[in-house]
């Protein structure tokens, strides 16, 4: 994941990838220890705290996906956040 675009990303924004991270990581109601694993380094990457991306994880459920990526704007931030759901949806 090539990640020069995250620095161009309000915060608001690297929220919603996160949001979005982990509800495709819980969409088969499991969450793994590499998924976790996987978890802090993208904390790490967009700048959050753990804490942060456990809470969001464990509200997944109620994440209204499509209103949670509706709040992208920017086309090439879209198209990188498509990008990035592909890869996690190749590894998971």
């Amino acid at each position: 994941m090539d990640g020069k675009y995250i620095q161009e990303l309000s915060q608001e924004e690297r929220l919603v990838f996160v949001r979005l991270f982990c509800k495709l990581i819980n969409i088969d109601n499991s969450v793994e220890k590499e998924e976790i694993e996987f978890l802090k380094v993208i904390s790490n990457r967009y700048g959050l705290n753990n804490n942060v991306v456990v809470d969001i994880i464990k509200s997944s459920k109620n994440i209204d996906a499509i209103a949670e990526a509706r709040k992208i704007t920017n086309r090439q931030h879209a198209l990188e956040l498509i990008k990035e759901l592909c890869v996690l949806a190749n590894v998971d």
